[in-house]
């Protein structure tokens, strides 16, 4: 590295700011975080406690407003939901369903290993000799 490129702390010049970089204490966020009711977080999680009269009413006579009215009454979406997944899993079996509904419930399963313990293969001559002992000749078949 040549001498040029060294460049101590104190000769750095600092960069000016963009015309439009934000003034001392004004916000980078000005209108902050979405009010209650407007993130899909708060909306989806109000959805799920309502129960299927109460989204019937929600959405009128429109064709959702009347397959809400069909679903049992009293029970929250969040069972209806769940079940209908639980139902697809036993009906529809499907690795990438399962999987999802596995990681949401249970937690994701760690795709690492761990490679600091040593395996002993000293006797594996013996233990594979077992094996194949056990297996049934393929020519005498």
């Amino acid at each position: 590295m040549s001498a040029n490129r060294l460049i101590t702390d104190k000769s750095k010049k600092k960069r000016k700011p963009p015309k439009s970089a934000w003034k001392d204490g004004q916000s980078g966020n000005p209108a902050g975080r979405p009010k209650d009711g407007e993130s899909w977080a708060s909306v989806l999680k109000e959805i799920a406690n309502k129960n299927a009269e109460e989204l019937a009413e929600l959405f009128g006579n429109t064709d959702l407003g009347r397959q809400y009215k069909l679903m049992p009454k009293g029970v929250q979406m969040k069972y209806l939901v769940g079940g209908r997944v639980l139902a697809a899993l036993m009906f529809e079996p499907t690795s990438g369903l399962f999987n999802s509904w596995m990681d949401r419930s249970d937690g994701k399963v760690p795709d690492t290993l761990n490679h600091n313990q040593t395996l002993d293969v000293s006797n594996l001559h013996e233990i594979l000799a077992k094996v194949y002992a056990k297996r049934p000749d393929p020519d005498s078949g």
